[in-house]
């Protein structure tokens, strides 16, 4: 296995709360069905939808970082066609869209294998993207 490129990001939970709860944000909206149903309504979902908001951002990091001193890969980025699944036993997995998932692989020059982890603990939730090959 070869590392073709890493991101990370970290949310303040709170303040991603703020922003969903804005009248007439759209922000929820950029979660599919299956994430919204999976984080359910508990009293960390707030924390919940903000890792999968972190998967996004650092799935976009680790392809910057993938592709350093070349033109960014997209004009804009993806996050509606980025999305975190789960298996039975709720263990996250990064679901890329065909197009997506067609350029991640084009400008790369391979297939390209997107592992995720993500974390929440009090005011933060992290993801973390690695691309490999």
């Amino acid at each position: 296995m070869s590392v073709l490129g890493m991101g990370v990001d970290l949310v303040d939970v709170a303040g991603f709360e703020a922003q969903l709860d804005q009248p007439g944000s759209c922000w929820i909206e950029t979660f599919t069905g299956h994430e919204r149903a999976h984080v359910g309504a508990g009293t960390d979902r707030g924390a919940r939808l903000a890792a999968r908001w972190a998967a996004r951002e650092a799935f976009v990091k680790a392809w910057e970082v993938a592709v350093f001193g070349e033109p960014p890969p997209l004009e804009a980025p993806p996050f509606g066609e980025v999305s975190v699944v789960n298996d039975a036993w709720g263990r996250p997995r990064l679901q890329l869209s065909d197009r997506i998932r067609k350029e991640l692989c084009a400008s790369l020059g391979t297939e390209v294998s997107v592992t995720l982890s993500l974390s929440h603990d009090g005011p933060s939730a992290i993801a973390t993207v690695v691309l490999s090959q």
